[in-house]
């Protein structure tokens, strides 16, 4: 049996990307910042203390949060999205295919860039 990750979108992430996001049902328990009351404008660091608290990982476009600022084994997750190419649905088919793949199951407590071409995760 397989665990559905527990995943946070942040607000900066787009309707349409989060939409295709929370299309994965089958694979990911997903929350969306954007739907819940109170959390518009969250700061990240209490976005990411929530995100450990719920035992979440934290999908993000905020160059702010990276690896630097919050180093691996001091969060649930944290999972960038890096990709030159901003068009929504072109980023879902990336995050699509990177939860598909194995390294999924490696994005907890890491922090992990995906761009169009490669999953990079940094564990500690």
């Amino acid at each position: 049996m397989t665990t559905k990750l527990r995943i946070l979108i942040d607000e900066d992430v787009g309707n349409l990307m989060a939409e295709h996001i929370q299309s994965y049902s089958g694979m990911l328990s997903v929350k969306y910042v954007r739907e819940m009351p109170g959390f518009k404008g969250t700061d990240d660091a209490p976005l990411v203390t929530y995100a450990n608290a719920e035992h979440r990982v934290l999908i993000t476009m905020d160059t702010g949060i990276n690896h630097n600022s919050y180093p691996p084994c001091t969060h649930s997750g944290i999972l960038r999205i890096t990709t030159h190419n901003k068009h929504e649905a072109f980023q879902g088919g990336i995050l699509k295919r990177f939860f598909q793949s194995g390294l999924r199951a490696r994005v907890k407590d890491c922090v992990t860039y995906v761009s169009s071409f490669k999953a990079e995760i940094h564990s500690h």
